[in-house]
């Protein structure tokens, strides 16, 4: 049997595209209650690691656990991702024809429920991370820095149980990465877990992580602080 505590896992995970190794014999645990962030220059394979623990990227060798199940073997992988998995990546990808609102409140809507609850639902994590002033804009009608608060606010407002951030502040500045930092703490604190890439210098991040984990060509290596 898996881990109890054990929410997020990956065993020998590998991947090689057109020859190339992006991943080798990437192995993972995040417990519950975990956050966790991975530093590594670009092209290290960050990326595609995160892609993979989404469910996004299904091509790959070695094993994926989530909650104590392989989400492919079950079949849950399709559930998962639209209940109870935030994916931010690393360009925020909104839907243009939508607005900022409309943008938030899709995952709840793909989900089967009611409109006026998903409205203010939306509503909430727009107010909360500070983006109210647009919510009836068009993603071509804010800023970067606007644009990436609408996909983290998308991805956070299923209420999931993990969060996979794809170096999600990267345009933010510093109050407001902090405000984000904040509103992934709450997650790990309802015995969920946040797993965010960067490629900033783990040391900046010490009061928002418990553990890093630096990438480079492919593997994955604990620091040891």
């Amino acid at each position: 049997m898996e881990p109890v505590d054990s929410l997020l896992r990956l065993e020998s995970v590998c991947k090689t595209k057109n020859g190339r190794k992006l991943l080798e014999g990437v192995n993972l645990e995040i417990k519950k209650g975990e956050t966790v962030m991975v530093v590594g220059k670009s092209g290290s394979g960050k990326t595609t690691l995160l892609r993979i623990c989404a469910l996004v990227d299904r091509e790959f060798s070695g094993r994926l656990i989530i909650d104590s199940e392989d989400p492919f073997l079950s079949k849950k992988d399709s559930y998962l991702r639209l209940a109870k998995i935030g994916y931010i990546p690393q360009f925020h990808d909104l839907i243009d024809q939508l607005t900022v609102v409309e943008n938030v409140e899709l995952p709840l809507i793909l989900q089967g429920i009611k409109r006026e609850k998903c409205e203010e639902r939306a509503m909430e994590i727009i107010e909360r991370l500070g983006i109210k002033h647009v919510s009836e804009n068009l993603p071509s009608e804010i800023s970067g820095g606007e644009a990436q608060r609408v996909a983290i606010a998308r991805a956070m407002v299923k209420d999931p149980v993990i969060i996979i951030a794809d170096e999600p502040t990267s345009s933010l500045d510093a109050d407001l990465e902090e405000l984000v930092f904040k509103e992934f703490g709450k997650i790990s604190e309802r015995g969920g877990c946040v797993f965010v890439s960067s490629t900033h210098k783990e040391q900046n991040y010490d009061r928002y992580f418990d553990s890093f984990y630096f990438m480079r060509d492919g593997m994955l290596q604990l620091s040891k602080g």
